[in-house]
């Protein structure tokens, strides 16, 4: 590796050298440059221990004079202090899914005694001034970093606009959500997630069945990460009646400037419903689209019908270019991705009658298939109705174009199975009501005058005593 000493303090790093080119940049440095190319030795002990240096904008980490690693620091994100004597670095990341492992942060013990930064006790001025309060190791290690390290874009300071205490189901916790320029910094008490704009596809905005709650649902392509979990999906819950106003913090020209690039239509001042004002912002940040139930209504006039996903309940919203099943995991289903519709029934039976519940299968063209469970059989029709409208292939009635006439016979026999259910009650009684008949064929008819019958007695069975 070929390292490169700018005069701001920078360092540039050039790798993929042969040992045999040493001696061709040496020369070459010579006489273009009238500079040396030195030889640094490399530690490969395995110490996890040495000094530290900070020379311009690098953090070198040697052992007994041979390097260990350097470290760049205009990577750092941030720079903090873990109990009394430990600094963790954090670096500039998005928190998205990439092909290989990243480093996101380093932790250094510093010792109290450490004579690189040990800072000394400055005498007090005038007579009965106490003296300055000692700073430690640690913090005036993590004092010089600061000094040094590019730790402006993980301030939360810099937001445009933020909004705290949010409830976040996935990934799950309660975070202080800041929208700044280039991105969207999630900060929670025990993780925090930075996220570009460019990761963001759409947003949705669904209203929970039956809950004064409503998701707004941010997709990502590439999806955050924690450790091996991968979150496509943020899930923001709000109070669907809460109103909020907030002001952003942006001057007039990057205000236009952002509304020119995203076509956005963001204000000075915002204010109304949190969950609009939260979309609204967001979109004329990243650009991304917003979505919203269609026409859709359930047995209830809801947006969503309840379900189940392997183990979960949730509830399915069919929107006019997707289904989006929330809440665990969240799935994103588009309809051009659909290679069919399945309408199963529950336990394999054949009449639609026999159970209050069906179950639902997408097959999408990459031959994965979606399978939902528990939905009540009085969504049947309206889901029929719905998949038709948007010509998707059913595959318990083939084409969409076969699907009016199957609609019609459908709605006839949840007709005829409600009357089949109502007269298998009727059966039942007019059984009992049969027995009685038999009986009583002398009754009068109805409308035919009260008269006086006399009441045969009945005979007594052998064996009573009189």
């Amino acid at each position: 590796m070929l390292v490169l000493k700018l005069k701001k303090g920078n360092n540039v790093n050039f790798v993929g050298f042969r040992e045999a080119d040493l001696k061709q940049v040496q020369d070459f440095s010579a006489k273009a440059f009238g500079k040396q190319v030195g030889v640094r030795p490399l530690s490969v002990s395995g110490f996890n221990w040495g000094d530290a240096k900070l020379e311009g904008k690098v953090l070198k980490f040697e052992s007994e004079g041979q390097s260990i690693f350097d470290v760049l620091l205009q990577d750092v994100g941030q720079v903090q202090i873990q109990g009394k004597s430990d600094v963790q670095l954090e670096f500039h990341t998005d928190d998205t899914a990439m092909d290989t492992d990243s480093l996101v942060e380093m932790s250094f013990y510093v010792p109290p005694t450490n004579p690189t930064f040990k800072a000394e006790a400055e005498e007090g001025g005038e007579e009965g001034e106490a003296a300055t309060e000692i700073m430690s190791a640690a913090e005036n290690f993590r004092s010089q970093l600061l000094s040094l390290a590019d730790v402006t874009a993980a301030s939360a300071g810099d937001a445009i606009a933020t909004f705290d205490n949010v409830a976040i189901l996935t990934p799950r916790g309660r975070f202080e959500v800041g929208m700044h320029f280039g991105f969207l910094m999630l900060q929670g008490q025990s993780q925090d997630f930075k996220i570009q704009y460019s990761s963001i596809m759409r947003i949705f905005i669904l209203p929970k069945p039956n809950i004064p709650q409503t998701l707004v649902i941010v997709s990502l392509d590439p999806p955050i990460r924690k450790g091996q979990t991968f979150y496509p999906h943020i899930m923001v819950q709000m109070p669907t009646d809460e109103e909020v106003e907030i002001e952003l913090a942006i001057d007039a020209a990057n205000l236009n400037q952002v509304n020119e690039k995203h076509n956005g239509k963001l204000e000075a001042k915002m204010g109304g419903l949190s969950v609009d004002v939260f979309a609204r912002i967001l979109r004329g940040l990243s650009g991304a689209k917003v979505t919203k139930p269609g026409q859709f209504r359930s047995t209830t006039e809801q947006h969503a019908v309840r379900c189940s996903y392997k183990a979960d309940d949730g509830y399915l919203f069919p929107l006019e270019k997707a289904f989006f099943y929330v809440h665990k995991p969240p799935t994103l289903i588009l309809h051009d991705e659909i290679s069919s519709v399945e309408f199963q029934r529950q336990g394999n039976s054949i009449h639609m009658g026999s159970a209050s519940t069906f179950d639902l299968v997408f097959r999408l063209k990459s031959g994965q298939d979606y399978q939902f469970r528990g939905l009540q059989r009085g969504e049947y029709s309206n889901l029929l109705h719905f998949m038709t409208a948007k010509k998707l292939r059913i595959e318990n009635f083939g084409e969409p174009d076969q699907l009016p006439t199957a609609l019609g016979a459908s709605s006839e026999d949840e007709e005829m199975e409600n009357e089949d259910e109502d007269s298998e009650e009727d059966e039942d009684f007019n059984a009992d009501a049969a027995e009685l008949s038999d009986d009583d064929d002398d009754e009068p008819e109805d409308g035919a005058e009260d008269e006086d019958v006399p009441v045969p007695k009945k005979k007594k069975k052998t064996g009573e005593d009189d």
